[in-house]
């Protein structure tokens, strides 16, 4: 399967491609034989896949993009400060729960 994501202009849209091509890139060197070509030009983005593949390629990159993401969120300076690593929780969809609130003791709270 031949995909071909054209650029847009837009810089935030762009910026993703190319993300997106790095995330391709990664794949590609892990496993050389998942794509039959990849690309990115100043215009757009091609690679192309085999069918069989696409459902992995796919599951591979929402669990890569999950990471990421999870990764942005930064702990508060509370918990920083008390060396808690245990700070958040993964809501079922795999996302950090960012309403999440850790519990503090009278003693952390006193040494706060």
């Amino acid at each position: 399967m031949k995909v071909v994501v054209p650029k847009t202009g837009d810089p935030w849209s762009d910026i993703g491609i190319v993300a997106f091509f790095q995330n391709l890139e990664i794949i590609q060197n892990e496993d050389e034989e998942l794509f039959e070509s990849l690309r990115l030009t100043p215009g757009f983005l091609e690679f192309e896949v085999e069918e069989d593949y696409l459902e992995d390629l796919k599951a591979y990159l929402i669990e890569s993009i999950k990471a990421k993401i999870n990764h942005l969120l930064l702990p508060p300076i509370e918990l920083k400060l008390l060396a808690q690593q245990e700070w958040n929780k993964e809501k079922e969809s795999g996302f950090i729960d960012e309403r999440y609130k850790t519990p503090l003791s009278n003693e952390e709270i006193t040494f706060l």
